[in-house]
């Protein structure tokens, strides 16, 4: 149960329970949001941000588990949340999101996250997220870059499809994956194709529900598509024998991105050892500006083979446009 604003608890003061800016549909906070976490937030005397939030089963990438990408989205609200940058309105600044993600994480329990106020020149906030019996399972560093900075320099704007590179095959989509399931009311529902470059193309359309406290898509939205590109393009060489799993994601966000329109994101495999792969990758706005690129670092498993993911009962196939 989430401590009484003025109570100490676990050592910390913490001050206050209702959610600080709230918009009512917000993916992470948005009490009026069907798809989304519903997060409550307190704040502590320090500074330290907490909210508590369980997993439903539309929030999931394997089965029973929640999505990396909207793991990233709960402790990146945090980590911005206990950098102060809501109210200093520092949304015109480029923002660098690093992830480690150690353990698996369930869905239907509660969940713990909390950021603090970075203690290096470098992070504005860090954040991690709890398991119930306390095991840290991700881990999350955010930066906020001046544009016009050396780090903070926006790639200039371009286009990646149609670019000149033919579209081999669709990959397959399953039933409820938070990013590609065609049952999940609450999810992308993003088309993934495999291109004769040996990228992996995404196209989906975020709807209302995924907006942020701004009304721009939410970083769950970002972080998943772009999460799945990434990790999809090992089966361009391996089809369905190898799987990736999240072991790491870095964005930068350089623009703000529209909901209600056709985004596209492509992702490529750019290093691979025995037991892990890389992949960066990108999306852009409709009118080819370059909005977000990422970087991802994967477990490569054959999740058939040890059980975690039943082709037949999520409905694994490729579906026509």
């Amino acid at each position: 149960m989430t401590c009484p604003p003025g109570v100490r608890c676990g050592g910390i003061m913490w001050l206050r329970s209702e959610p600080i800016m709230q918009a009512d549909h917000c993916f992470v906070c948005g009490k009026n949001n069907p798809a989304g976490l519903r997060a409550r937030f307190e704040v502590s005397a320090e500074g330290t941000v907490r909210t508590r939030c369980v997993g439903q089963e539309e929030h999931q990438g394997y089965p029973g588990r929640m999505h990396g990408g909207v793991i990233a989205a709960l402790l990146e609200e945090v980590a911005a949340r206990a950098a102060g940058t809501r109210a200093a309105g520092a949304d015109s600044t480029v923002r660098e999101l690093r992830v480690r993600y150690r353990q698996p994480v369930p869905l239907s329990v509660e969940l713990v996250a909390r950021g603090r106020p970075g203690t290096t020149g470098e992070d504005a906030a860090i954040a991690e997220l709890l398991l119930p019996d306390g095991t840290v399972a991700a881990e999350a560093r955010l930066r906020y870059l001046a544009v016009g900075s050396p780090d903070g320099e926006a790639p200039q704007p371009g286009r990646s499809w149609p670019d000149g590179h033919a579209v081999v095959q669709k990959q397959p989509n399953s039933r409820m994956c938070f990013v590609c399931g065609t049952g999940n009311c609450a999810g992308l529902h993003v088309r993934f194709y495999e291109r004769d470059d040996n990228r992996v193309l995404a196209r989906f359309v975020a709807a209302d529900h995924h907006a942020d406290h701004t009304g721009h898509v939410s970083l769950a939205a970002v972080a998943a598509a772009m999460d799945e590109a990434m990790g999809r393009a090992i089966m361009i060489p391996y089809g369905e024998a190898i799987w990736g799993v999240t072991a790491e994601l870095s964005f930068r966000l350089l623009q703000p991105l529209p909901v209600g329109v056709e985004l596209i994101s492509t992702g490529r495999i750019t290093a691979e050892r025995s037991r892990l792969f890389e992949g960066s990758g990108e999306l852009w706005l409709p009118d080819g500006t370059l909005a977000v690129v990422g970087y991802g670092r994967y477990v490569k498993l054959d999740m058939v083979a040890l059980g975690g993911f039943d082709p037949e009962r999520e409905e694994w196939g490729v579906r026509p446009d």
